[in-house]
């Protein structure tokens, strides 16, 4: 049972939810596990993020983390995590957002991201039941950013390694340097990734094309912009897809949790599935917290801070707080509170593929609804639990729908996925 003396460090792969409620009652409070102020208000997480000026970013909650998330190998290229903010930070996130702008991403999503979805879900349409996390969450966003990058058309082989190449990175990040083993196995696996991706960014400046690859190329927003910098762009990419693979199993999660939603997500979709979509975010989730180191003293909630003393911003406990929300816990489709939630962090450090994960959230939600009909929890099957540490998610997924006649060889019509536009 979580208690206000727990440990944060506890929670790995356990529901941090109960003790968010019970830090809530005492934050902000000094926690050994990460050593760290651990605050939980709306206000405060906002305040921390938004104050880049007064708050330093850092990779872990522990002190000694080392990256091996493919940043490569020191000194080549320039990446926003690897930025401090200043101009050049700020030049590369405005370039980096607009790149990939809530236009660009609708754009994206009938020519690309529906028939995405739609072929996966062929796949296992007419079985009448799927994990639809291994089937449908962790593979819609390495194909969708495969896509939009011109990395690969319909390479499922490629596509397979790099999610394999993400998902021994994503171990090690995940540990947040408690396993050392994993370092290793995620160095290797940064190392692979950059190869394969250099190989495309090298020939989209040869022979330009219709895509975020070329797009880089072109219009390079920084003094010396090369080769280094545009394939840690591609890195980053990949690792935001990543995790919009857990958003993604969260959204599912839901869906299979709360079938009373379904009738009204299908009668008003244009308004009810965006909803559906940021209460989800709201409420459960994906990266819980991000670390911080102060840069001067400050004094927040009433602690006095010293420079160099680490805090953590719980800002999925900030996206419950009862402060700021009627109904902190529900998916509630009749509010309008969830403008403004942190699930995609705020102020200069604002995650910059939001747009096109909202996307793909979007569509694969409608996909579901309407191709699997009665979409429910198998309940003979393993049940789903909340896992991980820092970017959590449901899992397993074991769902049971009416299977699809028309899908009852497994792969259903046509052949690769859509090219890249």
């Amino acid at each position: 049972m979580a208690s206000a003396h727990s440990q944060y460090r506890e929670f790995e792969n356990v529901d941090p939810f109960p003790f968010y409620e019970e830090l809530r009652q005492v934050a902000p409070r000094y926690d050994e596990s990460t050593e760290a102020w651990l605050f939980t208000s709306y206000e405060q997480c906002a305040f921390i993020l938004r104050r880049g000026d007064l708050f330093r970013r850092v990779d872990s909650v522990l002190p000694n983390f080392d990256r091996a998330d493919g940043n490569g190998i020191k000194g080549t290229g320039r990446k926003l995590e690897m930025l401090d903010l200043g101009e050049e930070h700020d030049v590369l996130h405005k370039y980096l957002v607009n790149l990939l702008s809530t236009e660009v991403a609708t754009s994206y999503r009938t020519p690309v991201i529906r028939p995405i979805v739609e072929r996966l879900i062929d796949r296992f349409a007419g079985r009448g039941r799927a994990e639809l996390g291994e089937a449908l969450a962790d593979k819609v966003p390495m194909y969708v950013t495969a896509a939009f990058l011109g990395v690969t058309r319909e390479d499922d082989e490629m596509v397979e390694r790099i999610r394999r190449l993400r998902r021994d990175i994503a171990r090690w990040q995940e540990s947040q340097g408690a396993v050392p083993e994993d370092l290793e196995i995620g160095t290797r696996a940064a190392v692979a990734l950059r190869e394969l991706l250099m190989r495309v960014v090298r020939e989209r400046k040869k022979q330009p094309r219709d895509d975020l690859v070329s797009e880089m190329w072109r219009s390079g927003p920084l003094p010396g912009w090369g080769e280094d910098d545009v394939v840690l762009q591609c890195m980053g990419y990949f690792g935001g897809a990543t995790e919009t693979q857990q958003f993604l199993r969260n959204l599912i999660y839901v869906l299979l949790t709360r079938p009373d939603l379904h009738a009204r997500l299908r009668a008003d979709r244009d308004v009810m599935i965006p909803r559906f979509v940021e209460e989800t975010l709201r409420c459960i989730g994906v990266v819980h917290w991000q670390p911080r180191v102060a840069r001067r003293d400050i004094t927040l909630g009433g602690v006095p801070l010293k420079r160099g003393d680490r805090v953590v911003a719980i800002f999925a406990a900030a996206n419950r707080d009862p402060q700021r929300y009627r109904k902190p816990a529900e998916i509630d489709l009749d509010s309008e509170e969830h403008k403004g939630h942190l699930a995609f962090g705020l102020g200069p450090r604002f995650c910059i593929g939001s747009a096109i994960a909202r996307a793909q959230g979007y569509e694969v939600v409608d996909a579901l609804l309407a191709r699997l009909r009665k979409l429910r929890l198998d309940g003979q099957a393993e049940a789903p639990h909340l896992r991980a540490f820092h970017v959590r998610s449901f899992a397993p997924l074991y769902a049971l729908f009416d299977s699809d006649e028309r899908y009852a060889g497994g792969r259903g019509q046509g052949g690769g996925l859509p090219r890249a536009v």
